[in-house]
């Protein structure tokens, strides 16, 4: 009986190792989840630019055209305040490797410093044809016709520290 028991113990042990495939599904923790949509979220941005471009259109044209697309998706009622808040959650969502700073902030305006902006594309130089200068500008752009439509004004700058945002009310 008992060889009986350890036949059928090591059978159905090897019939469980073997019955395993190949493939299991993969348990990410949720910084690596984050990491990886931030990496996607990003990377949509760069095709977008990259179909535009092989199109005969600048990056400007391109930026304009989403800028005002994504206008359609705030709420202007939220005015400068609206803006900030979500645009501080956004640049933290971007950057899961990197940081935000307020650098300086009063009622009527703020300087904010991200770091880790899409560190691939800058370490690289270039992805699918569009540079990191062409993304920035690409996000300037884009950011400049939201704020416009909330009723701010928007610029950047590409620092070696960072890219530094400043946000004012008009």
């Amino acid at each position: 009986m008992k060889k009986f028991i350890a036949i059928m113990c090591i059978s159905l042990f090897a019939t469980v190792t073997l019955a395993q495939g190949k493939f299991t599904v993969p348990t990410p923790t949720d910084q690596q989840k984050f990491q990886t949509a931030a990496w996607q979220w990003n990377s949509a941005y760069l095709h977008l630019i990259s179909y535009g471009k092989s199109n005969g259109k600048s990056v400007e044209e391109i930026a304009s055209s989403v800028g005002d697309d994504w206008t359609k998706t705030w709420n202007k009622e939220d005015g400068f305040d609206g803006l900030v808040s979500s645009m501080l959650y956004i640049c933290v969502c971007m950057v899961p490797d990197g940081s935000v700073e307020i650098l300086e902030q009063t009622d009527n305006k703020i300087v904010i410093k991200v770091k880790g902006w899409y560190p691939y594309l800058k370490e690289r130089g270039t992805f699918l044809n569009v540079s990191y200068a062409e993304f920035i500008e690409f996000m300037n752009i884009g950011v400049n016709k939201i704020a416009e439509f909330m009723g701010a004004t928007f610029s950047q700058k590409d620092t070696e520290d960072g890219l530094v945002m400043n946000f004012g009310k008009k």
